[in-house]
């Protein structure tokens, strides 16, 4: 990313203990300054990131470490002042750099007449390169808080310097342009930052930081030693200079804990806060807010911790880079917030961030930068450099709300839809800037991925599982760790299936549930004897019964011939069987006819042994001499009352009958005789 206008300005870093930071290659740099300062500094650069020289406050020094200045002849700032100075470059003359300081009330740090908020004009080339000034020191506000911030209006040359004065709830703006200072405008805003005897100074509560918004529409403000300790979040009126509607969040009522560093993001939507242990000074905290809220209490309801530590965390300052950095203080590097637009628990901290040189070291402050002449929406643009999708189409999305749309695709809409592979861009136009973005769309083109739906199995003790998919050529992984096609499963539970390419996935399940049963078994055909009963049936367990009858008893007493049959389930799986019951008392006590008329008139034509269902059976039938003149092994085969094929003459014929008896488990024989009649 190339830096901007107002970034390259920026883009050298002076503060805490002969600390530099060089951000001109796009990622900072560690060197050595001349700077030995416990909080507030500034620096410049040139439109190309060259520095041209910096200041505690009191002292400047050309960027090759020359001090300028000779006591009494410094600036009317102070080493211990939050935002002890804050350099502008002159609107309409680039040889020239307006310098604003600021000093804590009764601070011995300077001469006692430039305590206040005052400013200077300064030509670091004049004089041979040791500069000199058009005016120095000229007192702006005779008592103020170590409050100093300052944004460019967009599109234009001009600044507003905004300051708050001491004792007072008042906050002065000054517009800066290439007439000089305006008058100021006064806005009576927020809490009232007074003189307090009982602080470890008489001026603690006007320690803080004050920062603008890039966008120029809002303006927070920390409150360190305050009781109650607060932070607060107004608008600002880029067009008058005016503060209004003031939100306060109230850190803590007792005091124990105050902010001190304060900071919006890169997009102005978060808030982020540094909270420091006001007793001890040791224990801090980092806090991220909405910045962007519709009440005061949804101000104070958006306060999400980032991160406690065991070290005070100071101030807070965005990089030209777009990442804020976190001063530690005591320590040889600063921390990062590596993705400040994002929610707190996604920003990225980085409590071990940019290592600074040896010997070294952070204190409270950081730079006071301007905020961004340039509002920068490219990180609002299309932040990827490549999007895939597995579907027909992808929405491109521009996400902030300000300058002149075209996509590469003809649209003038915040969103635009794209169908085909290849690179599409979006210009957005402010008043401020042309920026451009590229992105790559890939589509992977549309498959499916099926398992069959969910499955109950009852009576298998394994499944082949196979998925319908468009593609087999893709990836596939399954819950059980296998990676083919199909597979085969034999426990119940629930199974995953992702099928997946370098761009794109689809998952489905299935669940599977194997639920065993017995199968049902009432044994072999039975025969009754004597009108025993017999019982049918067995208890399986953890099932229910359901017999021929109605009944649910797990067995059925029965005691007559027929078929009866048994359905166990367990809810969801079932098994049947039938078995047929005979009764063989009828056998037993077979009657056979003895008489019979074969004269073929339909009536009592045969002679019938009168059951067809007897096993190792015969009948044989003789005439009075003895002869056979019928015999059979098949009980249906009846004698129709002839012999040798004639007819049998009329008379008495003897007959004897064997037939299997079950209930004796024997072969039973009878006699008799049947009379034939024509």
């Amino acid at each position: 990313m190339q830096l901007g206008a107002q970034a390259s300005f920026n883009s050298v870093w002076h503060f805490g203990q002969n600390c530099r930071l060089d951000f001109s290659s796009g990622t900072p740099v560690a060197g050595f300054s001349e700077i030995n300062t416990n909080e507030g500094s500034s620096s410049i650069s040139d439109a190309n990131g060259l520095n041209l020289f910096y200041t505690d406050g009191t002292q400047i020094w050309k960027a090759d470490g020359t001090a300028l200045l000779t006591y009494p002849t410094i600036l009317g700032g102070g080493s211990s002042s939050t935002q002890s100075s804050l350099i502008v470059p002159a609107p309409g003359d680039a040889s020239k750099f307006y310098i604003f300081t600021t000093a804590p009330q009764l601070d011995n740090s300077g001469p006692i007449s430039y305590h206040g908020t005052n400013v200077s004009v300064f030509n670091p080339s004049a004089n041979n390169g040791l500069g000199d000034f058009d005016y120095m020191n000229t007192v702006l506000l005779d008592s103020s808080c170590e409050k100093l911030t300052a944004i460019k209006k967009c599109g234009e040359e001009n600044y507003w310097i905004i300051a708050h004065k001491w004792n007072s709830a008042d906050y002065y703006a000054w517009e800066l342009s290439s007439a000089g200072l305006g008058q100021p405008v006064v806005s009576t805003v927020g809490n009232v930052i007074p003189f307090d005897s009982n602080s470890f100074t008489s001026s603690a509560e006007s320690i803080g930081y004050l920062k603008a918004s890039s966008d120029g529409r809002k303006i927070a403000a920390a409150q360190t030693f305050r009781i109650p300790a607060t932070i607060e979040l107004f608008d600002f009126d880029f067009s008058t200079g005016i503060l209004s509607n003031p939100m306060s969040h109230t850190i803590s009522e007792s005091g124990d804990y105050s902010a001190y560093g304060i900071c919006f993001s890169p997009d102005d939507t978060k808030l982020y806060v540094t909270e420091v242990q006001s007793v001890t000074f040791f224990d801090s905290k980092l806090i991220q807010y909405n910045a962007q809220p519709a009440t005061e209490l949804e101000f104070g309801q958006s306060r999400t911790q980032v991160g406690a530590f065991n070290e005070v965390l100071g101030a807070i300052e965005i990089g030209p880079d777009n990442k804020l950095y976190i001063s530690r203080v005591g320590a040889t590097n600063l921390a990062i917030i590596q993705d400040p637009n994002l929610p707190a628990n996604q920003c990225n901290f980085q409590l071990n961030g940019v290592e600074l040189l040896a010997n070294t070291q952070c204190r409270f402050g950081l730079q006071n930068v301007v905020a961004a002449s340039l509002y920068d929406i490219s990180n609002m643009l299309i932040i990827p450099d490549t999007v895939s999708t597995c579907g027909t189409s992808i929405e491109l999305d521009y996400l902030a709300n300000i300058g002149s749309i075209q996509w590469s695709t003809g649209d003038t809409t915040h969103q635009t839809l794209v169908e085909n592979d290849g690179f599409y861009f979006l210009e957005v136009s402010t008043q401020c800037a042309l920026v451009k973005d590229t992105v790559y769309a890939i589509f992977s083109g549309n498959f499916s991925l099926e398992l069959p739906q969910d499955t109950l199995l009852c009576f298998a003790d394994s499944l082949l599982l196979l998925p319908s998919v468009s593609n087999p050529n893709f990836d596939f992984q399954w819950s059980t760790g296998q990676t083919t096609l199909p597979i085969t499963i034999s426990d119940s539970g629930l199974y995953l299936l992702q099928m997946s390419n370098d761009f794109c996935s689809k998952t489905d399940s299935i669940s599977i549930d194997f639920k065993p049963i017995p199968y049902v078994d009432l044994g072999s055909d039975k025969t009754l004897c004597n009108k025993e009963t017999a019982q049918l049936g067995h208890f399986y367990p953890n099932v229910n019964f359901l017999w021929s009858d109605g009944s649910n008893d797990s067995v059925l007493t029965v005691s007559t011939a027929g078929s009866y049959w048994l359905t166990i389930s367990n809810n969801a799986c079932e098994s049947s069987d039938t078995i047929h019951i005979k009764d063989a008392s009828a056998a037993a006590s077979l009657t056979i006819p003895n008489t019979f008329s074969p004269n073929n008139d339909l009536i009592n034509d045969a002679f019938v042994a009168g059951d067809t269902t007897l096993l190792e059976y015969s009948m044989a039938v003789f005439n009075r001499w003895g002869q056979e003149v019928f015999q059979s092994q098949n009980p249906t085969q009846f004698w129709k009352g002839d012999y040798k094929e004639t007819l049998a003459p009329e008379g008495v014929y003897m007959w004897v009958c064997r037939f299997f008896d079950p209930c004796s488990d024997s072969v039973m024989e009878k006699k008799g005789t049947v009379s034939v009649f024509r």
